[in-house]
């Protein structure tokens, strides 16, 4: 059976979750792994720390992994891309994949959003007149 983690590696601390096909098996979390705040010995450490934590909680041996993926910012560094596939790629088995954080452009409102945009930008237009027509 293959198992899949997720990592995020984030700049305080770093989130895995294990799961199968079929459900979520484990969560885990320890201090941040990633290069840009973290000396790679610290980070070699907390990443230990957070598999061993998985493994303990799952039964699940690393090297029966069959996919990780990683998300976190930076991933255009090879400080941070190179260190995350080496040292994954050191600890757990088969694939590594570090994957892009896709975040919702502001242009992508909902229509109720939207709405409620133009009306308080409408109502602070209607406020400011009203004083300036106060003052005059």
């Amino acid at each position: 059976m293959g198992y899949f983690l997720a990592v995020d590696a984030g700049g305080t601390k770093a989130e895995f979750l294990l799961a199968d096909g079929e459900r979520e098996l484990g969560r885990a979390t320890c201090a941040s792994i990633k290069r840009l705040n973290t000396a790679e010995e610290e980070a070699g450490r907390n990443l230990d720390e957070g598999l061993a934590q998985l493994r303990n909680r799952t039964g699940v041996e690393l090297n029966q992994i069959a996919h990780t993926c990683i998300g976190t910012s930076g991933n255009t560094v090879p400080l941070v891309t190179d260190w995350l596939r080496d040292n994954f790629g050191k600890r757990v088995g088969g694939r590594v994949q570090i994957v892009i954080p896709v975040s919702k452009p502001n242009h992508a409102q909902s229509p109720a959003e939207t709405r409620r945009r133009s009306n308080s930008r409408m109502n602070a237009r209607r406020k400011k007149s009203a004083t300036n027509a106060s003052l005059q």
